[in-house]
């Protein structure tokens, strides 16, 4: 368990030695790697366990665990978060940090307590640490109130936005231009779908993310003109055909790369292809950009 003393000293060391490899004294075979050399990373998200993240798993478990590490409440995960976040400060990191927020058997008291914890922090340049969530869907579309969006991230955004830290959104699973409002249990981890990256993403920038973490077959969707290099039937026959990670069958991938008539029920895909307004050359498909435009359009052309 993250907070029995084992871990802890193995999480410890690890976590010293990366930040001093990207610290910027840090050289590799003569050549600078850390903050003010080639600056490799934009940021280190840690966590405190599994994922990079700080979720809570088997509770009625490590509840039954011997004393001293039985899991009574909130404050024995929380406690182990903020002595994390403490100790990584103690370490003078110089690059940017973010901590992963996570609800825990629907109590928003981990995810406001650790978005508190993690913008106590900052790195040796004064950056204050960002935090988010790893649970970004079209779920989270709507309302922005308390315990509205995944871990409370819209509401945690809006009222800390104004201290001016990186605040970070990871989508749940791979996206699906088809799904538009995430019908029964539909949207989730996978092999659930995160719904339409053209409604969540606007709506995750609209509400102050300013870090997103993309599937990169959802960019390769929006960017890549060989996405799809042939197909038979209805399905892409080559291209980004392999299936781990992504839960998607390649019928999907050509309707969602290229489809066809523009009709309800055969829309137009949102890929490189032939209806975009600017029409790529090298693209066997009819898509029209939409997913490349609404990336853009949060992100800025590079």
């Amino acid at each position: 368990m993250p907070y029995e003393k084992p871990y802890t000293a193995a999480w410890k060391a690890f976590v010293a030695a990366a930040t001093r490899h990207f610290n910027a004294e840090y050289q590799g075979n003569g050549v600078p790697v850390g903050a003010s050399g080639t600056n490799q990373l934009g940021y280190i998200r840690a966590g405190t366990w599994s994922g990079g993240e700080s979720f809570v798993y088997c509770t009625s478990s490590l509840s039954a665990l011997a004393s001293p590490y039985t899991y009574t409440d909130s404050s024995v995960w929380l406690t182990d978060f903020q002595n994390k976040v403490q100790y990584i400060q103690s370490l003078s990191p110089q690059t940017n940090r973010y901590w992963p927020i996570n609800l825990v058997d629907s109590d928003n008291t981990y995810p406001n307590t650790e978005a508190l914890y993690a913008i106590s922090a900052a790195n040796t340049f004064g950056f204050v640490n960002g935090f988010g969530s790893q649970g970004l869907s079209l779920k989270d579309v709507g309302t922005c109130g308390i315990g509205t969006s995944a871990s409370n991230w819209c509401y945690l955004f809006g009222l800390y936005y104004p201290r001016n830290m990186p605040l970070e959104l990871q989508q749940i699973a791979i996206s699906d231009p088809s799904n538009k409002t995430c019908p029964g249990t539909t949207c989730g981890v996978p092999p659930r779908v995160a719904g339409d990256l053209r409604l969540w993403l606007p709506y995750a920038i609209s509400n102050h993310a300013s870090v997103i973490e993309m599937y990169y077959r959802d960019l390769a969707l929006a960017f890549d003109v060989k996405y799809c290099t042939a197909q038979s039937g209805g399905a892409c026959t080559t291209g980004y055909t392999t299936q781990s990670n992504s839960n998607i069958t390649t019928t999907q991938q050509w309707q969602w790369f290229s489809a066809g008539d523009g009709t309800a029920n055969l829309p137009i895909g949102v890929g490189q292809g032939s209806n975009c307004h600017s029409p790529p050359i090298g693209s066997i498909g009819a898509g029209d950009c939409s997913y490349a435009d609404k990336i853009n359009a949060a992100h800025g052309l590079h």
